[in-house]
């Protein structure tokens, strides 16, 4: 045995390898790709009847689902047999699965229908059917076997459900005829593998649709196919819905292999069945496959073994190579980063520090290799930044966290830590590997943005109280001229000539254009401040909306405008401040006037949506250019145009408004195209409604 050589106890080897290779395939693969295949094919199988099958209970549910809510209608509740047709003519035109619908009263007599023929089905009672008692007794859907009409040349069932009055008394039924022609084809075109047959079957074993098989081109038709003394089949038949399996049998000395699913609505079965020499065919050519590959493969492999013994050895010394001058690019990485970088023991003392490190701390490598993490970490960073994040670190192994080093010289460095663990070939902690990033300027610049806004936000809180002092100041002597000039025009103090009387008219006019814009000024400084608290009640807007119609009338009439109205019929009402709805809606309405020329066109339109209402102000003025309306809602924002110009504002009256409706909960945006008018749009919570957000939608204007 010594004189063998190595080479040739390296073959006897390898031969032994593949003997027992071999036995491990005969008596374990084989048997576990045959079972495997066999699963596999009851997988893919099941899936198909599955499909097959849910392809008509889909249907058979969705009409279900349709005759209930038909049967819901007025003219079915209340047995209206003279509009029924009509309705049902009207369902069945536009249904693409109802190819008739029929109602039958309490006595099971048939009172309409969509049929040709329908007086024949009126010359007796139905009451002793199926499709009548177990819709009308037991209220409950009921779905018919199907039926061959070979006149039509088609196969159809039907599907009843009870019609209950507004008591709840069932008063009727309503039946639907489903056409299956369709379902025969899905089946005949159903891509399968090789061998494998799909059918449907009722619960009585008629084979409905067939893969294989042309049920038409039968000589009494479809439907005439029984096999209900298939083993298969028996076991469909008296399988429960929603259930579905699988099961081997022998049938005319071929053994089958079949799957089945049960549809859970009328019980028909949907099977498919492959002979099982097809299956074991398949995996025997498999198992040959793969010992002739073994084969192959251990040949090959002493092969390479014996001569490629030199050229291992060789890989393995370039290997090694590569190692070295991998950890030497690493090496210079590491030490040429901008970014601190640093490696631990399991301890946490540093084993290693690159240059950026070292430098920005103020130590020398020497001095920090040895140093544990928290001798260069400020003391309450220790307490606050690094024990807190250790339980993540150990349960993660990584970590980020922002924290404060102390330099040498005792400067604060702060710090953005990304920290990964190193573990052994047993996966023992030894050590991590962190990288350091410096952000104390970005940390000092952060600290004077918050300073900057806070300095901003206490401005902005002083602005809106001086502009509410200063507005208040202000009324005073406006209103004590607006009375005057009103008093001087009446002719209280005495007659004033024409001349005067222009000239007080223009004084009152300016007074009281000054009084509303401070009056605006007041309110958004309100409104801003938080002095302003809604009156929250449930209102309807048909009467808002229509209040404010009849106090537009003489400005759109002065203008030859019109104005439409649309609010949803049954539109519930809406949570909200009316006096301030009022106000949102008067100010879309005035600019709506305003920026639309003579003979234009106003409409408001009002919507539920989900929980929401959504008002509509829409006009075909002017419209707005799109970089406007980025900024139409800010304060003192007004549109660069000459109709603009012509009707003057103080740019306030959107910004007060988008305020009042953000304070309601809801949202204000604006669609508009430049030269084709504009669509102003707002939001308000319903009354008692759970208020998720609601989605901005693009319209037509007109």
């Amino acid at each position: 045995m010594r004189s063998l050589s190595w080479r040739v106890k390296l073959t006897a080897l390898f031969t032994l390898v593949l003997l027992a290779s071999l036995l491990l395939q005969l008596f374990y693969v084989l048997p576990a790709i045959r079972n495997q295949q066999l699963e596999m094919t009851k997988v893919q199988q099941r899936e198909v009847a599955r499909n097959v099958g849910w392809a008509l209970e889909r249907d058979l549910k969705r009409i279900a689902n349709e005759l209930t809510t038909i049967a819901k209608g007025a003219e079915f509740r209340n047995m209206d047999v003279v509009n029924q047709p009509q309705v049902m003519g009207e369902i069945v035109e536009i249904s693409t699965s109802l190819s008739s619908l029929l109602v039958m009263d309490a006595e099971g007599w048939f009172v309409s229908g969509t049929v040709d023929n329908f007086p024949a089905y009126t010359t007796k009672s139905y009451a002793d059917k199926p499709y009548f008692i177990v819709p009308f007794e037991q209220g409950e859907v009921s779905f018919d076997r199907p039926q061959f009409y070979s006149q039509l040349e088609i196969v159809a069932t039907s599907v009843s459900v009870p019609i209950e009055s507004d008591t709840g008394e069932r008063v009727g039924v309503l039946v639907g005829n489903v056409v299956l022609n369709e379902l025969i084809e899905y089946v005949a075109n159903y891509p399968l593998r090789e061998e494998q047959i799909a059918f449907l079957v009722d619960r009585e074993g008629r084979v409905v649709a067939h893969s294989e098989i042309d049920l038409f081109a039968l000589e009494e038709g479809p439907l005439s196919l029984d096999y209900s003394d298939w083993p298969m089949v028996q076991t469909v038949m008296a399988a429960g819905r929603g259930v579905d399996g699988y099961q081997k049998y022998v049938t005319a000395g071929v053994s089958y292999f079949a799957t089945y699913a049960i549809l859970e609505p009328n019980g028909w079965g949907a099977v498919v069945e492959v002979p099982m020499s097809v299956i074991l065919g398949k995996s025997n050519v498999l198992s040959a496959q793969l010992m002739l590959i073994n084969i192959v493969l251990f040949t090959v492999a002493l092969g390479i073994t014996l001569v490629l013994t030199k050229q291992i050895m060789a890989a393995q010394k370039w290997a090694e190579d590569r190692l070295r001058e991998s950890e030497e690019k690493f090496r210079v990485f590491m030490e040429t980063a901008t970014d601190l970088m640093a490696i631990t023991d399991k301890d946490g003392k540093y084993t290693y520090v690159n240059d950026s490190m070292a430098r920005t701390l103020g130590y020398s490598k020497e001095e920090l290799i040895g140093m544990h993490v928290t001798q260069v970490l400020k003391r309450e960073a220790t307490e606050k930044d690094f024990k807190p994040n250790w339980d993540k670190f150990a349960t993660n192994g990584e970590t980020s966290l922002e924290t404060t080093f102390l330099t040498k010289e005792g400067k604060e460095i702060c710090c953005e830590i990304k920290t990964l663990a190193v573990y052994d070939s047993d996966g023992n902690y030894i050590g991590s590997r962190a990288v350091h990033r410096d952000i104390t300027e970005r940390k000092r610049m952060e600290q004077e943005l918050v300073e900057k806004t806070t300095q901003a936000e206490a401005a902005s809180q002083a602005k809106s109280e001086f502009l509410a002092h200063m507005s208040h100041e202000l009324r005073t002597p406006l209103n004590i001229i607006i009375g005057f000039s009103e008093l001087m025009l009446d002719g209280v103090p005495g007659k004033v000539n024409e001349e005067q009387k222009q000239c007080l008219s223009d004084v009152l006019s300016s007074s009281q254009h000054l009084l509303s814009v401070i009056n605006e000024v007041l309110d958004l400084a309100k409104i801003e401040s938080g002095e302003v608290e809604l009156k929250l009640s449930n209102i309807r807007l048909t009467g808002v909306i229509q209040s404010l119609r009849n106090e537009m009338m003489p400005i759109l009439t002065a203008k030859k405008q019109s104005l439409e109205v649309n609010v949803e019929e049954g539109l519930p009402m809406v949570r909200a401040d009316r006096n301030r709805v009022r106000q949102v809606l008067l100010n879309l309405l005035s600019n709506a006037s305003k920026f639309t020329p003579e003979s234009g066109k106003l409409k408001v339109e009002a919507v539920r949506e989900n929980n929401w209402c959504r008002i509509s102000v829409v006009d075909n003025g002017i419209g707005i250019k799109k970089d406007d309306q980025e900024r139409i809602f800010e304060q003192f924002s007004q549109l660069d145009s000459n109709l603009a110009k012509e009707e003057g504002g103080t740019g306030l009256g959107l910004a007060i408004a988008k305020q009042i409706v953000e304070m309601h909960g809801g949202r204000i945006w604006v669609e508009s195209e430049y030269g084709n008018g504009s669509r102003f749009t707002f939001t308000l919570p319903l009354a008692a409604a759970a208020l998720p957000w609601p989605e901005q939608e693009t319209g037509q204007l007109f």
